[in-house]
């Protein structure tokens, strides 16, 4: 909840918060010999995201966030991917 909720007679424009995170992940050869994996699926992929949200008052935040995942460089990998998402969140 921000100190100044939004408000726009006393310029107060709630807080605003910024998040970073990053992740990985390995996959066991074990999982690709059981078939629990395809045949040519990646076994490693690791990932970055940013975001901003703005608090207005107690009640409603939008948020912008921006990820990014970088697979394996094995031939044949799939290319990086990059996901853009957008959320207005309301709590009564």
């Amino acid at each position: 909840e921000p100190n100044r909720p939004f408000n726009l007679a006393n310029r107060h424009w709630g807080a605003v918060e910024i998040g970073a995170r990053y992740h990985a992940v390995a996959v066991d050869e074990a999982a690709m010999n059981l078939g629990l994996a395809t045949a040519g699926s990646s076994r490693t992929a690791s990932a970055w995201s940013l975001a901003l949200t703005w608090h207005l008052n107690a009640f409603l935040q939008y948020r912008a966030q921006f990820e990014r995942t970088d697979f394996d460089d094995r031939p044949g990998a799939p290319p990086p991917e990059n996901a853009v998402a957008f959320r207005a969140q309301l709590a009564f």
